[in-house]
């Protein structure tokens, strides 16, 4: 390192601009020396003095101006470190613009299955106040057919309104397609209880009614008495656009002629009204075999 002592003043050179003369630093203790030295003024009585200084130091005076300077800036570095150091404030780092997270949308989407839950009280208190008009459709339908009595087992699909919007009879050994006809009439009338996490509701339930009249059972006929007159119908129920699969269940009363009083029909699969109907009149015209002194009744599949 480059140290420049002049009378007591250290003087080390730092870093300048290139082609200036370097700088100095002063070390703090020796500024008070350095400072008394400029500021010293060569007055009347001190021109012996003036000249010694001359002799001791001849460049001096040349270069006072240039020793000022850097005073200056030595002193201007010492007062910006000072309060540079002076502020104990911890420097933070500049943080990233922190960004709204936007809230996930909910979903909008609702799972819904085919065939929801039904309030099975509230199912029942319908069937309770519809059975006084099922009883009264039994009633008519007794005032026709005398010996009608049997039992109906009822589907009823239920929309997400409470409507009955599929209703129809899945088996039954009624034997009167009108009395189950204003059966179901009945059960599309009333409003049900909404299905609850599905589109449509399922409801299943079956009556037993007996003979309204005072008389005699009619006789039990299987499927194997009216077989072989069922098998003539075969080119008419193909006409109806169903049957022929035992999907069907005709219940029918045949009097003692052999003639069909009264039939009735059932389906598990929901099908058209206007097809049971016809199946009930194909069979309605057939002819069977007489049961002898007192009507029959009967239930076969189509």
């Amino acid at each position: 390192m480059d140290v420049r002592r002049r009378r007591g003043v250290v003087l080390r050179p730092l870093l300048g601009v290139v082609g200036e003369p370097p700088l100095f630093s002063v070390v703090p203790e020796e500024i008070s020396i350095v400072a008394r030295l400029a500021a010293q003024r060569p007055g009347p009585q001190d021109r012996a003095l003036q000249c010694n200084r001359a002799t001791m130091w001849p460049k001096v005076d040349t270069t006072m101006a240039h020793t000022r300077s850097i005073i200056t800036t030595a002193l201007g570095f010492a007062l910006l470190a000072l309060s540079c150091g002076s502020n104990n404030a911890p420097v933070q780092a500049p943080q990233a613009p922190q960004t709204a997270k936007r809230a996930a949308p909910e979903s909008q989407i609702a799972v819904s299955s085919e065939v929801g839950a039904l309030d099975e009280d509230a199912v029942d208190s319908v069937f309770q106040r519809a059975q006084h008009s099922l009883m009264g459709c039994a009633k008519k339908g007794a005032s026709r057919v005398e010996l009608l009595g049997g039992d109906i087992a009822f589907y009823v699909g239920i929309d997400q309104s409470g409507r009955a919007a599929d209703a129809r009879v899945e088996r039954s050994t009624i034997g009167d397609r009108s009395t189950e006809a204003c059966m179901l009439a009945v059960l599309r009338g009333h409003a049900w209880p909404k299905p609850v996490g599905g589109r449509k509701g399922q409801v299943r339930k079956s009556f037993a009614f007996d003979m309204p009249n005072d008389a005699r059972p009619p006789v039990e006929w299987t499927a194997d008495d009216v077989k072989s007159s069922v098998k003539k119908l075969r080119k008419q129920i193909q006409e109806c656009g169903s049957g022929g699969n035992g999907s069907y269940q005709i219940t029918a009363y045949i009097d003692t002629k052999g003639m069909p009083i009264s039939v009735g029909a059932a389906c598990q699969e929901p099908v058209a009204d206007s097809q049971i109907d016809c199946l009930v009149a194909v069979v309605k015209g057939a002819k069977f075999k007489s049961p002898g002194s007192y009507p029959a009744k009967v239930s076969f599949e189509l």
